[in-house]
């Protein structure tokens, strides 16, 4: 049983760390059937695709943990313990390993569990961040705000986080830019609306979009860095505990490479807020573009630092044209499926489209949706981190 917990915890978190919260869940779930199902379910389906073998486990263990679940959302006693949304959490990532939509209703069911709950401030900074992950994502790939909870946590770091090279191990990226991840997909959704039925004109909207950008610079952690530690909802630094045979400083470069590809996906992002995606990139935008594929040359693979990726390959691969930068994407897309994820197969489907549709405007024929539109479009609704 403890090779599941280690497993998981070695892949699904970009970086590993002394408080790695997934370390501390198999103690947790011992006494806890609920908990210990949702766990097992999820580490033995991305184990046996990672290994490549026959799952024979993790349906029974799924079902196990849904029926406790059930139960002991009847207990009023166990309902709003900690253990209840680390169980549904578990559960939606076991939908998201496996590139399926089932993830949603558990999303709906978190909201509900934090609405009903009240007032979550005491919750573990893991939990928060954890939750905070896939707010943010699902706001930047489907549309909508992240919820006002989930804002002030990562508003919460704000008086610390300010000019320090430190990486939020969840999110792979400066600690610093989920909350501007949050904010930019706001604006994109703002953005959208009618003329005249939003809370800014075309104008204001380019002026926040220049002022998001200013911000999402001023995170910029340097190469040659040793960067610290923590959660987007933690109050305090954590040390580094890296788990590959590599040393330090070569982790560093790694996790530096990878938050600085984030970086840029988020300037690119940010750009196609107020630009359609038939106008070319402007040369800081461009640079940014040629700057993530160095900076994935220095993240040679998927385990660790790379394995959380998805969104950012995504974001870059809606912008080129080049058949050999596409093939990079679609491998290194593959690289991450390779590791037992199958969230990624969604970027690559909605990729796909996307370069269809770039290639057919060359030719006249049609226009360029954006591809989160397409993402909608094809029902691909997917968590890419």
């Amino acid at each position: 049983m403890p090779k599941f917990p280690e497993n998981l915890s070695r892949i699904a978190i970009a970086i590993d760390y002394d408080e790695n919260g997934y370390r501390s869940l198999l103690h947790s779930g011992i006494n806890d059937p609920c908990l210990l199902y949702s766990i097992l379910a999820v580490a033995s389906s991305h184990y046996s695709k990672w290994q490549k073998i026959q799952d024979r486990e993790s349906l029974r263990y799924l079902k196990k943990a849904l029926s406790s679940l059930q139960s002991r959302l009847k207990d009023p006693a166990l309902v709003y313990q900690e253990s209840t949304i680390v169980a549904m959490l578990s559960l939606m990532s076991y939908e998201i390993f496996n590139g399926a939509a089932g993830w949603a209703p558990h999303y709906q069911g978190v909201l509900g569990w934090l609405a009903a709950r009240g007032n979550c401030s005491d919750l573990n900074s893991f939990l928060k961040t954890w939750i905070s992950m896939i707010d943010t994502q699902k706001a930047l790939n489907l549309g909508g705000s992240t919820t006002a909870e989930v804002q002030r946590w990562l508003e919460s770091g704000n008086s610390w986080t300010s000019n320090c090279n430190t990486i939020d191990p969840f999110f792979g990226c400066s600690v610093r830019l989920p909350r501007l991840m949050a904010a930019a997909a706001k604006l994109f959704d703002i953005a959208r609306m009618p003329p005249g039925t939003g809370p800014f004109t075309f104008e204001e909207i380019n002026i926040r979009a220049e002022e998001l950008q200013r911000q999402v610079r001023d995170t910029k952690i340097e190469c040659v860095s040793e960067p610290s530690l923590a959660m987007s909802c933690h109050s305090e630094r954590i040390d580094l505990c890296a788990i590959e045979d590599l040393n330090h400083r070569e982790y560093f470069r790694r996790m530096i490479a990878a938050a600085e590809t984030f970086r840029h996906a988020a300037h690119i992002y940010i750009y196609r807020i107020t630009h359609e995606p038939e106008q070319v990139p402007s040369p800081e935008i461009q640079k940014s573009i040629d700057q993530m594929f160095e900076l994935l040359a220095t993240v040679p693979d998927a385990l660790g630092p790379g394995s959380n990726l998805g969104w950012c390959l995504t974001v870059l691969g809606a912008e080129l044209d080049s058949l050999d930068q596409r093939e990079y994407i679609t491998c290194r897309l593959q690289g991450i499926q390779t590791l037992g994820m199958n969230n990624p197969v969604s970027g690559k489907r909605v990729l796909k489209r996307v370069w269809t549709q770039r290639d057919l405007y060359r030719q006249g024929f049609c226009r360029i949706q954006r591809w989160q539109d397409i993402m909608r479009d094809m029902g691909e609704g997917q968590i890419l981190v």
